[in-house]
């Protein structure tokens, strides 16, 4: 009866609603709470601050919904190592990245593990670092990939990678013969920026301010991919994280020029995990794999 309240616990503070927790489990909502109420009896303490628009977790919440996680992925993990008794090099990794990291090192990444472990499942979720950080804490993501961001302290870095963040231009640009430029060069030009609710955007917003530089861009979005594609339609210019050495299958003609700012200089790629895990096989041997395979990185000894 524990391990069912748990249960429901969980998903209740995962969707924020007894309701949506009723739908994903087909449970009754009168059952989960009840359970949930019992749960609280036992432990007396409220685990949830009960709102018109749904159930918040209180700070006991947080604890044991942190430790319950924990618990259901070292259960998890117990499963799959003594299936792997049997079915060696098999598993499932889940990872959490922002979408630039996805398109232009991930998928190239993952592809060349799966040559060498083709019955590795993998699970990729795109979205911005404070929800990429959430996944790793309730276990939903295995793997994080955060993009110059402060993770919290239950959350360990497991190695950092330079991304500096050059601007992506077409061959016959102005610019394009240019070893290095400045943003001064740059804001003459019409481009393409990602939504302000980015990361990278602050970073540019960040230099910008720095130098009294301001640019109107002709084109937002928060999807790097329309972001990219559009730069390909148009010409116009799109700041960038990968120097487009290798192909993206987004743009394929396209140069890539140095920009010369600290701020855009010194942007990071952080891989993170949850704090004092003991990963299951096939998901540390990915993380090996990720960390040797990123550009430009150095491995934080924690």
């Amino acid at each position: 009866m524990q391990h069912l309240a748990l249960k429901y616990f969980q998903e209740v503070a995962r969707t924020g609603s007894i309701t949506e927790a009723s739908l994903r489990l087909n449970v009754s909502g009168s059952a989960i709470s009840r359970q949930i109420t019992k749960l609280e009896q036992d432990l007396n303490v409220a685990l949830f601050e009960r709102r018109p628009r749904g159930m918040v977790l209180s700070q006991a919440g947080e604890l044991l919904s942190q430790h319950v996680a924990r618990l259901a992925m070292e259960t998890e993990r117990a499963l799959s190592d003594v299936k792997k008794m049997h079915q060696p090099q098999r598993g499932i990794v889940k990872i959490a990245t922002y979408e630039g990291f996805s398109i232009l090192v991930l998928a190239e990444i993952i592809a060349q593990f799966q040559r060498k472990y083709p019955s590795i499942e993998f699970q990729v979720w795109v979205g911005n670092s404070i929800d990429i950080c959430q996944r790793i804490s309730t276990g939903q993501s295995d793997i994080g990939i955060v993009y110059s961001y402060a993770v919290p302290s239950h959350i360990q870095i497991n190695h950092i990678a330079q991304r500096p963040i050059y601007v992506l231009m077409p061959p016959d640009h102005p610019l394009a013969k240019n070893e290095t430029i400045t943003l001064h060069d740059a804001v003459q030009y019409p481009f393409a920026l990602p939504h302000n609710d980015r990361t990278q955007r602050h970073l540019i917003d960040t230099a910008l301010a720095s130098t009294g530089l301001a640019i109107d861009p002709i084109f937002t979005s928060n999807s790097m991919a329309t972001l990219l594609i559009f730069a390909q339609k148009t010409g116009c210019l799109l700041f960038s994280s990968s120097d487009m050495q290798a192909p993206s299958g987004f743009l394929t003609n396209v140069k890539s020029i140095k920009i010369e700012n600290p701020v855009l200089e010194s942007s990071v790629a952080q891989v993170i995990s949850m704090k004092n895990r003991q990963l299951p096989v096939s998901i540390q041997t990915f993380l090996d794999f990720l960390i040797e395979a990123m550009p430009s990185g150095h491995e934080l000894t924690l």
